[in-house]
């Protein structure tokens, strides 16, 4: 990040292969996603079977440049007896999510959350699960 913030043609980092969700800060008005977690993985240590889908909302300036406005971060979690990719706000709304994945997924979302909202950033928002 210390190499390629300084660039002008720089409008958004995202890390990757840390196998765990790393918080997301606005640097100099850069976006830089730290980690994603694990997208898809045969990984069993619950932290690790976390991830994180990032939607970038970009908008015209008035000089004509785009710029990234905003960062849905959705996190996400794999369920290992069907390397299925869930999204967890959403599965944790739907009333049909049997009670022992909820859990796990409930899990997931908490510790999501609180590696986000552990360096609060504006423009960065978490879908509710409710």
């Amino acid at each position: 990040a210390d190499a390629l913030l300084p660039s002008s043609d720089i409008d958004l980092l995202i890390g990757h292969h840390a196998h765990v969700v790393q918080p997301i800060e606005l640097i100099d008005g850069t976006y830089v996603v730290w980690g994603l977690g694990n997208q898809l993985s045969n990984q069993s240590q619950a932290p690790r079977r976390d991830g994180l889908t990032v939607l970038a909302t970009a908008e015209l300036g008035w000089d004509l440049k785009w710029r990234f406005r905003n960062i849905e971060a959705v996190p996400t979690w794999v369920d290992m007896a069907t390397h299925r990719v869930i999204p967890v706000p959403y599965a944790l709304r739907n009333p049909g999510t049997p009670p022992g994945l909820r859990g796990e997924l409930q899990g997931s979302y908490d510790r999501t959350k609180a590696i986000i909202d552990s360096r609060p950033t504006w423009g960065v928002t978490i879908p509710s699960p409710n």
